[in-house]
């Protein structure tokens, strides 16, 4: 009986969100936005949608490149009630070329990072296997 009480324990206590819906997100955690998706902050009803992948200038997985900071870089939906906007978001690395965070609706909007990691040489990732990496802040 104390293995049982244990393991619903332990199982319970991994679920944090999970009064969450499917498509629902909340400020300050890392959440998974998949391409074509709509996700919902709880705290803010703040609609984030992930609707395009502008580049994907990454070194392939097969390669070695002088360029190894390369970029996904990705158009996001914002809409907050009457209020709503377009985002262009790169992921992180050196070269800047996209910010990774920005500013809008009162809300910091970061991707902190993509999947699925870089195709091979000559190989395109289709845009609905994109996934990406966000986090959110109220200002």
């Amino acid at each position: 009986m104390r293995k049982l009480a244990l393991i619903i324990a332990l199982t319970l206590g991994g679920c944090e969100h999970s009064h969450l819906a499917g498509n629902e997100a909340l400020l300050d955690k890392q959440f998974k936005l998949p391409f074509d998706s709509t996700f919902v902050l709880e705290q803010t009803g703040l609609e984030i949608s992930f609707i395009r992948v502008n580049e994907d200038s990454r070194c392939p997985a097969d390669m070695e490149c002088d360029w190894q900071y390369g970029q996904v870089v990705v158009l996001l939906d914002l809409d907050e009630g009457d209020n709503g906007g377009r985002l262009v978001l790169g992921t992180p690395n050196y070269s800047n070329k996209f910010s990774s965070s920005a500013n809008l609706l009162g809300h910091r909007i970061s991707l902190l990072g993509i999947e699925p990691p870089p195709a091979n040489f000559g190989d395109k990732i289709p845009e609905e296997d994109f996934i990406a990496l966000m986090w959110v802040i109220k200002e």
